[in-house]
């Protein structure tokens, strides 16, 4: 069988999503699609059709767009059941518009989140992974050069933490990166501690087998196995989050000016209400099409969308009408 991102008797062979972008701007087709099909003796993407599912193409779709709509199909994902975090000056401007173009019915603006990087990073528990390159096949695997290396790797790290915060407790994780003999890429193999201390060829067999197993659907017998890196990474606790309260929706902030807005789904202009962020207690709400600016970057929704505060001080994006 074969997964192929077009429609059946349509672009056949290579680059089909964008074959199918330029044949839609040129008025040729109204949408592409996804199909499975079988694999013929001869001829590309012509074997018979399994299934196959349509993906809409809208006029103000970039090929990007379109990408991103065929790829979610072919994965089986239905994107309105993601929500979007939109962080950095730019995306609140835009993450509402590129919901209404994927499909995606929710989207979430944290404070901050034209410095949303900066924060993380400042909250962020302190870490440092330590690794070491050291080739070592299971057939001929060193228990005590093992045991000894995560020893000093894991000193190593733990030292480095210390140094950053004298008190925190500090966890360690380990790891090892593996592979088949003659292949050119490693798969990462998370340990336990337990796993680490006991070094067993064993254990490290069976580890490396689900991971393969859990990836690609099966594993390979009679090849043998090998060791190219191993990992521990020392770190403190991270911060327990607490789900956020839910909210009542409330009546809009005073706006503060209006602006003229282009709603590109719509391709018009419209005169719309202008609000700062500050103004927003957790359970307002503003009916877009609306702007609502704060010092970092400036949020933007279309028609389509609607906005509310939440109680941790986002703001979420919905589809106008998803909420009472």
């Amino acid at each position: 069988m074969n997964l192929h991102p077009a429609q059946p008797g349509a672009f056949a062979g290579v680059h089909a999503i964008e074959r199918a972008y330029h044949a839609y701007k040129a008025g040729e087709i109204s949408e592409t699609g996804v199909m499975v099909h079988g694999v013929p003796d001869e001829g590309v993407d012509a074997g018979p059709v399994l299934a196959w599912e349509p993906v809409a193409i809208y006029p103000n779709d970039t090929l990007a767009d379109l990408e991103a709509r065929v790829h979610a199909v072919e994965n089986g994902e239905d994107l309105a059941e993601y929500t979007m975090i939109a962080f950095g000056g730019a995306a609140p401007l835009h993450a509402a518009r590129l919901c209404e173009k994927l499909g995606v019915s929710r989207c979430l603006v944290p404070p901050g989140a034209g410095v949303g990087s900066a924060i993380g990073f400042l909250r962020a528990p302190f870490s440092f992974e330590a690794n070491r390159s050291v080739f070592m096949r299971l057939s001929a695997f060193d228990p005590a050069r093992v045991q000894a290396l995560f020893a000093e790797m894991e000193g190593a790290a733990t030292r480095f933490v210390r140094s950053c915060d004298a008190t925190a407790p500090i966890l360690a994780d380990y790891k090892v990166y593996m592979r088949y003999a003659g292949q050119g890429w490693e798969i990462p193999v998370p340990l336990t501690r337990e796993q680490a201390d006991k070094a067993d060829p064993a254990t490290f067999l069976t580890r490396f087998e689900t991971e393969y197993q859990a990836l690609f659907g099966r594993t390979v017998k009679g090849v043998e196995i090998e060791v190219t890196v191993w990992s521990v990474n020392a770190h403190t606790t991270t911060e327990t989050v607490a789900r956020a309260a839910p909210v009542t929706a409330g009546t809009a902030p005073a706006q503060t000016g209006q602006r003229q807005l282009f709603d590109a789904a719509k391709s018009a202009v419209a005169t719309t209400s202008v609000h700062e962020r500050a103004d927003f207690p957790p359970g307002a709400r503003v009916n877009g099409p609306a702007v609502i600016t704060e010092e970092e970057t400036t949020i933007i929704r279309p028609a389509s969308r609607d906005a509310i505060a939440l109680a941790d001080g986002c703001i979420e994006i919905f589809i106008k009408g998803d909420r009472a």
